[in-house]
């Protein structure tokens, strides 16, 4: 696995270092697309790296690539992807939507679609990421999400995810969703 290790303290030349960010994630892009798991494995974690060191060169490199996200996205919802790459992709997608830019192209791409589906994956962890994601993408747009939050069948699903073990975490997402989904209902019905 490569690891791409940039000074931050060596600010002589923003321009190479944002250059270098760039050429390393296209690098990383590259393993992303190939037969390999453990090269497209390490192309996710890369990507992530590189996407939250990378900065702004990294979110335009990205705003004219959009292509990558939906790559992404796709692969989390993938049942014949293996489970380890799916959640590592996910856990890039959260990286990535940090970013208030990348976070507008993933919404228009459907982001809380497939977050809707991956709270009912057969593995844990990425039901757990999805809620974390899930969370974080409503607080963000709180207005915008309010009807997604009372869909039928979203508070029984968090509720389920809400019981489970929880202690590798700092919060319970899912019970901070269901927070939400419980203001909103009592809002609804006031």
């Amino acid at each position: 696995m490569n690891s791409y290790i940039f000074d931050g303290n060596d600010r002589t030349n923003d321009v190479t270092n944002g250059f270098s960010y760039v050429k390393a994630f296209e690098n990383e892009l590259k393993k992303l697309y190939s037969a390999s798991l453990s090269l497209r494995y390490s192309a996710c974690v890369e990507i992530g790296n590189l996407a939250y060191l990378g900065g702004e060169a990294i979110e335009n490199y990205i705003l004219r690539n959009r292509r990558f996200l939906q790559v992404l996205l796709k692969i989390s919802t993938s049942v014949v992807e293996p489970s380890v790459l799916r959640l590592q992709v996910i856990q890039t997608i959260y990286i990535l939507s940090r970013s208030n830019q990348l976070y507008k192209i993933l919404i228009e791409y459907k982001l809380f679609d497939h977050l809707l589906t991956l709270l009912k994956d057969r593995n844990e962890d990425i039901r757990k990421w999805a809620t974390h994601i899930m969370l974080n993408t409503v607080v963000k747009k709180f207005e915008y999400f309010k009807t997604n939050l009372l869909l039928p069948g979203l508070e029984s699903q968090v509720s389920k995810i809400a019981k489970e073990d929880w202690t590798n975490w700092i919060y319970n997402d899912a019970d901070e969703l269901l927070i939400l989904i419980k203001l909103l209902k009592e809002e609804n019905n006031a």
